[in-house]
């Protein structure tokens, strides 16, 4: 039914713009650029999969960027990360590349099998909080290059998974909900990964269902637990696996 009124701006408006908008605008208020990014590829990915109109989509994606690159510029804390990123805060003598250097020092030297489980340097008052955002550097540490192929290789079997119970659905909300958790998890895990890698600034994001931390583990095993029911119901109905 919706779909036929995609083209009325008042009933895009009020589930994206008033209610994720809401979410939105909480977590940024809460000084959490990086779940505030999350948030809104979301939306857009929503925007996506749900057939919106390109133009309507473009305003959203630049209004969110433009959100997204003030809320960076007006504060001092993301701001000194900005610069950090970029390497201009780094000679100051207050350690503010500290955490990003020392996740390119865990990843440099591992080699191809990395030091042994549980052997790792880095995590020892070297990489503040290494079990939480920077979890995947010690992992390349202590596993090597194959270790983190491996990793890498788990989150493109859940796309594929995910993918592939995606096109077997049948009505749009399953298609929406399955195409959205997976963008939405895959997409955090790029983007911790990158962080690592020191390809984008250092964020508070997770690495999907690997890093410390409860409520971020429940959300995301939550997200999967509906494409398995979802899954579950396929099969019920006989969907064979498309090939």
């Amino acid at each position: 039914m919706k779909q036929r009124l995609q083209s009325v701006w008042k009933h895009l408006a009020v589930p994206f713009l008033v209610g994720n908008g809401l979410f939105i605008i909480l977590v940024l208020l809460g000084k959490d650029l990086g779940t505030t990014a999350v948030l809104m590829l979301i939306m857009i990915a929503t925007m996506l999969v749900g057939g919106i109109e390109l133009k309507k989509m473009l305003l959203v994606l630049v209004g969110s960027g433009l959100l997204a690159t003030a809320a960076a510029l007006l504060s001092p804390n993301r701001l000194v990360r900005l610069m950090s990123w970029t390497n201009r805060e780094c000679d100051d003598g207050m350690d503010l590349c500290h955490q990003g250097l020392q996740g390119l020092y865990a990843l440099a030297s591992d080699g191809w099998c990395g030091v042994g489980i549980g052997q790792s340097r880095q995590k020892w008052h070297w990489i503040p909080e290494a079990h939480t955002d920077f979890i995947f550097a010690i992992i390349g540490e202590e596993l090597g290059l194959i270790g983190s192929l491996f990793i890498l290789a788990l989150f493109g079997l859940l796309t594929v998974s995910v993918h592939r119970i995606a096109l077997r659905t049948t009505t749009v909300f399953a298609f929406c909900a399955c195409s959205v958790s997976l963008m939405w998890l895959v997409f955090q895990a790029v983007l911790n990964i990158a962080m690592v890698a020191g390809v984008v600034p250092v964020t508070a994001v997770p690495l999907t269902f690997v890093s410390f931390g409860g409520s971020s583990l429940v959300i995301s095993l939550a997200a999967i637990g509906v494409v398995l029911a979802i899954a579950r119901d396929l099969n019920r109905n006989n969907r064979p696996l498309s090939t």
